[in-house]
């Protein structure tokens, strides 16, 4: 028997709360999209009357203890992941294969537990956090109840992701086991938009960023060494190898610059740039930072930021860089090119190009006064558009429709 809601008698008594159950695939708090998530759901509780339920699959990490501690009610219960990186070893991706449809498994033998929590919060609407999971659409089909599915990645061009058992079995699924898509950005859109159903509700939303990320400078570096970071996980899509490469053009005109690298030091491409960094000399000025927890101070310290991902679905960390004051440079591409407007907030630069790379660092590094102007132009544009939880408003609308 599936599990049936009175939600239009709800919505009109506006005094009551929407209990929304929030599927995440990760419980880490330095998961971008968990991250974001949260930023969200953060604005749904201050300003709208949305109560949340948070499900995870895993152990329980920095992201639920977070949230435990604003007295938002967490439910650990397990289903796996449909998709994985295609980069690994055969023998890796059949270990990985297997254990999805074992975790599939878990998903259907724990659909009991769903329906229980599904009962006691009085579950209106579930919502779905990244492509990767499908235990969303599992409830939708098997409960009857309304599902949003958030999209915040193309899936192979970022991450190398394959999907179980196709990916064109994921464009079904989506269609048949939703009520509306959110995608993080146009260029995500572009890709799935004609894959779904006409009746489906389709919206682009941006993320919201944390005002804890509000983090301007108090002082300029106008004539000191020029710091450059990238920051994210190291991995051949995210283009580090290409800013080394950059950097070492200015390094053989003398430039005072030293290029930081944050992101967890493993992977072959990790070992890729390493030798390098070894093979050119450059060990004194390329800094392999590891994994940064308190990135506002890291960013404090840095003037330039670079996103060098050829296809970035959304560019959080570009967000975040401009609300650090830092001059931003980005690859003309996917989600990037849709927030740096060339020149004025930011600078772009033809994607895999080193020498273009090249120029736009120099430019930086010769006209300070520029850098300061992007700078603070980058500050103001990202403060104003993304700190102010326009995506929650949006998102609540959008469940005020479907409820309706």
């Amino acid at each position: 028997m599936k599990y049936m809601m009175n939600n239009s008698k709800k919505l009109q008594d506006s005094t009551k709360k929407i209990n929304v159950m929030f599927l995440f695939h990760d419980s880490e708090l330095n998961n971008g999209a968990v991250r974001s998530m949260i930023d969200v759901i953060e604005g749904l509780v201050f300003k709208y009357n949305i109560n949340p339920i948070i499900v995870y699959p895993d152990n329980k990490g920095t992201a639920i203890n977070y949230l435990e501690s604003k007295g938002i009610s967490c439910y650990n219960i397990r289903y796996g992941h449909w998709a994985y990186c295609d980069q690994e070893k055969f023998s890796k991706k059949l270990y990985l294969v297997i254990r999805i449809i074992g975790k599939f498994g878990y998903a259907l033998k724990n659909l009991s537990r769903f329906k229980e929590i599904i009962i006691k919060e009085n579950i209106d609407i579930c919502y779905s956090n990244t492509s990767v999971i499908y235990i969303g659409a599992l409830l939708h089909s098997r409960f009857n109840i309304p599902h949003i599915w958030h999209i915040r990645e193309f899936g192979a061009e970022d991450h190398n992701l394959k999907f179980i058992p196709s990916r064109k079995f994921l464009y079904k699924i989506m269609s048949n086991s939703s009520d509306a898509i959110i995608y993080i950005s146009k260029s995500v859109q572009k890709k799935y938009h004609s894959f779904i159903k006409s009746d489906i509700i389709q919206k682009v939303i941006y993320n919201d960023i944390s005002k804890d990320f509000i983090n301007p400078k108090k002082r300029f570096n106008y004539n000191k060494k020029l710091l450059l970071s990238v920051i994210g996980d190291i991995k051949e899509g995210k283009g580090q190898l290409e800013v080394v490469q950059a950097v070492y053009k200015l390094y053989l005109k003398n430039f005072d610059i030293e290029l930081h690298i944050a992101g967890k030091q493993d992977g072959s491409y990790y070992q890729r740039i390493s030798q390098y960094v070894k093979d050119h000399n450059m060990e004194s000025y390329v800094v392999f930072d590891g994994f940064i927890r308190d990135v506002n101070s890291y960013r404090n310290k840095m003037d330039v930021g670079i996103v060098s991902s050829s296809s970035e679905a959304f560019g959080r960390v570009t967000i975040e860089g401009m609300l650090s004051m830092m001059a931003m440079i980005g690859a003309n591409t996917a989600g990037t090119k849709e927030l740096i407007i060339d020149k004025e907030n930011g600078l772009l630069y033809e994607s895999h190009n080193i020498d273009d790379l090249a120029s736009k660092i120099e430019l930086l590094y010769q006209d300070r006064e520029l850098l300061y102007l992007l700078a603070s132009n980058g500050f103001k544009y990202a403060k104003d558009n993304f700190t102010i939880a326009s995506a929650s408003d949006s998102i609540y609308k959008l469940i005020t429709e479907i409820l309706t």
